[in-house]
């Protein structure tokens, strides 16, 4: 992936319904679909390739997923290269930016609600996480990036991951976080840190945006996005980021490092993360130590594994740099 381009709007293989965010009816939820830049770079830049891109979608099932943005990255239209900078000339990416950011986009958001009786474009704002974006990008788009680029390895995941939690309230209906695309497929990752990596995306409320090749798809790699569970918790309409936690006797979150507990509310429930960023072994919670839960007894759902149990707690085996997703729901008695 190119840190210097990433394209700022997307089109939709079909339209999202509600109405929200510049008043256009897109972005209640965080988007889904695929952009080209990690797989074909500028090779990607034509209309022959995002429709074959979108038949894609629909032959692996994707599409009725939710799955629905094809982005052509770079090579045409409009992104954030060689904006106003303190460096003569200004390179491609600046690192010293003249202005605020925030300015750079106020025109393209008011050309988009000027035509949004005749068009609806989802508005996604690109400045690697500068000028604390989360607190100004709903103003002026649906999603933000809120860091530099996942490179695809686990550092990346680690890095963004863990920046999340720490600004999950800034993403609502109408404008979410975006954690950059989903590098899975990479031959950086193994499948336990893809699994992470897909599951804290979406338990973030990340949008859930593809960037590997999909007629090189791996089996074990679309089992995972096609995870209809997770795709639900990331879809739910409550809209809400789930963000880290500490169970009595355990650690505070670290800087950099992926937090073993993570919850986030939903409209019909609570969504737990349990993380094996650091090291493999035996996590758990009682719900009574969840935010949102309390005492009680309930009844909850594995995604990944598909386990369903009722009781006053939850605990796995994980493995290094794995994860497991569990939808907590109805107090039983």
């Amino acid at each position: 992936m190119n840190s210097a381009v990433r394209r700022l709007l997307w089109t939709a293989l079909c339209p999202l319904q509600a109405v929200y965010a510049l008043n256009n009816g897109i972005g209640l939820t965080p988007h889904m679909g695929w952009s080209s830049w990690n797989v074909a770079q500028c090779n990607a830049a034509s209309a022959k390739y995002a429709l074959d891109t979108a038949n894609k979608f629909i032959s692996l099932g994707l599409k009725d997923l939710g799955y629905q943005y094809i982005n052509i990255d770079d090579c045409w239209k409009y992104d954030n290269c060689y904006t106003p900078c303190l460096d003569n000339p200004p390179p491609q990416t600046c690192q010293r930016p003249s202005a605020n950011t925030k300015t750079w986009y106020a025109p393209m958001r008011d050309a988009i609600v000027s035509a949004q009786d005749k068009r609806k474009i989802h508005f996604n704002l690109c400045n690697w996480g500068r000028d604390s974006v989360w607190t100004w990008g709903a103003d002026f788009g649906h999603s933000w990036r809120m860091s530099v680029d996942n490179w695809g390895d686990w550092a990346s995941v680690e890095r963004i991951g863990s920046a999340a939690a720490g600004i999950h309230q800034y993403s609502a209906p109408g404008g979410f976080n975006d954690l950059d695309m989903l590098y899975l497929g990479s031959s950086k990752l193994n499948a336990n840190q893809e699994r992470l990596h897909f599951g804290l995306w979406a338990i973030a409320k990340s949008p859930l945006v593809l960037g590997l090749d999909l007629n090189k798809i791996s089996d074990s790699t679309l089992a995972i996005i096609r995870n209809k569970g997770i795709i639900d918790i990331n879809q739910d309409r409550l809209g809400k980021a789930a963000t880290t936690f500490t169970p009595p006797g355990s650690a505070a979150p670290v800087s950099g490092k992926i937090h073993p507990y993570w919850t986030g509310p939903l409209s019909d429930g609570v969504v737990i993360g349990l993380c094996a960023g650091t090291s493999a072994g035996k996590y758990g919670v009682n719900f009574k130590d969840v935010p949102g839960l309390g005492a009680g007894s309930y009844t909850w759902k594995e995604m990944y594994t598909g386990q369903t149990g009722t009781g006053t707690s939850v605990s796995f085996d994980i493995a290094l740099h794995d994860m497991r997703v569990i939808k907590v729901t109805t107090v039983t008695h």
